[in-house]
C-alpha cells in the first residue's frame, strides 16, 4: 500500500478537524444504505455526508439589469426636503439632531464616569441647607426651586445679616490655601487639595441646620443649581427618587394647565441627575426614566399648544410663536418656487417659524469679527420664556433617556402625537 493511500486511509478514520471526537463512531460499508440503529452508526452516517459536501460553491451572476436613468442630484435633494418638512411636525428637532444629540450625550457621560465621583470631595456649599431625605418629595422640590427649608431662620433679612457677619468672622486667615472649586475638580486638577483638607473641609454635620443658617443662607428666593458638591452626595437610589419626584410634579403641573411645567432650573436638575446616573438599570428603574421622557413630551405638548393659542389670539405675549424668516429648505419651512441663488432674489426667504430659526439667523447675522456667544445667552437670541427654550429643555430631557438607556421607541411614539397638533 503506497503512502498517499494510507494516509488517506487513516484520513478518513479521523474526526472531522476543529471537533474533539468523544463519542463512538461505527466503522460502516461504503455502500452501506440501511438505517442506524445506534448512536454510532447515526455519526458514521452523518461524518460521510459532511465528507461528500462541496468545500466551495459556485454560482453563475445572473442576467445584468438594464440601466436605469440616472435622477439629477438637486431635484431628489429638494423634493426629500420638502417631503421632510411637510411630514413632520415643526415643533420637534430636525432629524439628524437626535443623532448628534447621542453621540455628544454619550460621550459626556463617559468623560463624567471617569472622573466621578470627584477626589477629593469638595465641600458641600455653606449657603445650601441641609439634603431632603429621598423620598420627600415636598422637601426636594423646595430645596430645588429655592425656597426656605423648615427649620431655616432666613425670613428677616436682619437674622440674615447676623448670620453671614457670624460666618464671615476670620477669612483673613489662610485665605487663597486649600481652595477647590467645581472647574477644578471636574478637571482633574487634585493636586490643589490634599486628601485630609477635602476630608476636613467636605465633614458638614448634615443635620444641623443651625450650621448653614450661621453661614448665611440668602433669604430671596433663588432656585439652587445642580452643584457637583451637592450632586456627589447622591446615590443611584437618591437620583431616581429625585427624578421620580420631577416626574410627578411635572406630570401634575400640565393636568393643571400651569404656564410652565418645566422650569428651566428643574430642567437643569433633571440632565445633571442623568448625566451621573448609572448606565445599567434595572427594569422598574427604566420604567420611571420611561415616565420621566414621557412627562417631558406632554410638557412640549402644552408649551406647544399654549404657544399657538398666544398667537391667535390678539394679545401677544414672549411665548407666542414668532416668525423668523428662513431659507428655503431649512427645517420647518416650505421652499417657495422661486431659484435659491437667482438673480435679483435675496435667499429666496420666507417668514415662518421652525424651531430653532430664530437662534439660527441671530447667528447667522452676528459679524465674525465679534466673540460667539454661549448658546444659552440673550445674546445669542435665547429668551427664558419663549416657545423655542421650552421645546429645547423637553427635547433635551426626553432624547437624554432615549439615547442614555436605548429607549429608541419613545421617539416614535413622540413623533406620532406631535402629528395630532396643530401647525402654524
Amino acid at each position: 500500500m503506497s503512502f498517499r493511500n494510507k494516509r488517506q486511509r487513516n484520513d478518513d478514520d479521523k474526526a472531522p478537524e476543529g471537533s474533539a471526537q468523544v463519542l463512538p463512531v461505527a466503522q460502516i460499508a461504503d455502500d452501506f444504505d440501511g438505517e442506524p440503529m445506534d448512536g454510532a452508526t447515526y455519526l458514521a452516517l452523518a461524518h460521510r455526508a459532511n465528507a461528500k459536501l462541496p468545500f466551495q460553491k459556485r454560482v453563475d451572476v445572473p442576467t445584468p439589469a438594464e440601466p436605469t436613468t440616472a435622477v439629477p442630484v438637486a431635484s431628489t435633494s429638494t423634493s426629500a426636503s420638502a417631503s421632510a418638512s411637510s411630514s413632520r411636525h415643526p415643533a420637534l428637532p430636525q432629524e439628524s439632531w437626535p443623532v448628534i444629540f447621542a453621540a455628544h450625550f454619550g460621550g459626556y457621560r463617559a468623560n463624567m464616569a471617569l472622573r466621578w465621583p470627584p477626589k477629593p470631595r469638595l465641600p458641600y456649599p455653606a449657603e445650601y441647607p441641609p439634603l431632603p431625605k429621598p423620598r420627600d418629595r415636598a422637601g426636594w422640590l423646595g430645596f430645588i426651586d429655592g425656597h426656605e427649608m423648615p427649620g431655616a431662620a432666613a425670613d428677616e433679612e436682619e437674622q440674615w445679616n447676623e448670620a453671614a457677619e457670624e460666618a464671615g468672622e476670620g477669612e483673613g486667615e489662610g485665605e487663597g490655601e486649600g481652595e477647590w472649586n467645581e472647574e477644578d475638580a471636574m478637571n482633574g486638577e487634585e493636586d490643589a487639595m490634599n486628601e485630609e483638607d477635602a476630608t476636613n473641609s467636605a465633614e458638614m454635620d448634615m443635620d444641623d441646620e443651625e450650621a448653614w443658617v450661621r453661614a448665611g443662607a440668602p433669604p430671596a428666593h433663588v432656585p439652587r443649581e445642580p452643584l457637583v458638591s451637592v450632586l456627589q452626595a447622591l446615590t443611584t437610589f437618591d437620583i431616581l427618587a429625585i427624578l421620580k419626584h420631577l416626574t410627578k410634579d411635572m406630570t401634575l403641573s400640565v393636568s393643571a394647565d400651569a404656564a410652565d411645567p418645566l422650569p428651566a432650573h428643574r430642567a437643569r436638575w433633571i440632565f445633571a441627575l442623568l448625566a451621573i446616573l448609572e448606565p445599567t438599570l434595572e427594569r422598574d428603574d427604566l420604567v420611571r426614566l420611561r415616565d420621566l421622557a414621557r412627562a417631558a413630551s406632554a410638557a412640549g405638548e402644552a408649551y406647544w399648544r399654549a404657544a399657538c393659542s398666544s398667537s391667535s389670539s390678539s394679545t401677544s405675549t414672549s411665548n407666542a410663536l414668532q416668525v423668523t424668516p428662513v431659507y428655503p429648505g431649512f427645517y420647518g419651512s416650505q421652499a417657495p418656487p422661486t431659484v435659491l441663488g437667482e438673480v435679483g432674489v435675496d435667499h429666496a426667504q420666507t417668514a415662518q417659524w421652525a424651531l430653532g430659526a430664530r437662534w439660527k439667523r441671530r447667528r447667522d447675522e452676528r459679524p465674525r469679527s465679534e466673540p460667539t456667544p454661549r448658546p444659552e445667552s440673550v445674546e445669542a437670541g435665547h429668551e427664558g420664556t419663549g416657545v423655542d427654550e421650552a421645546l429645547a429643555r423637553c427635547w433635551v430631557v426626553k432624547h437624554a433617556v432615549a439615547a442614555g438607556w436605548a429607549q429608541w421607541d419613545l421617539l416614535d411614539d413622540f413623533e406620532r402625537a406631535f402629528k395630532r397638533l396643530p401647525r402654524p
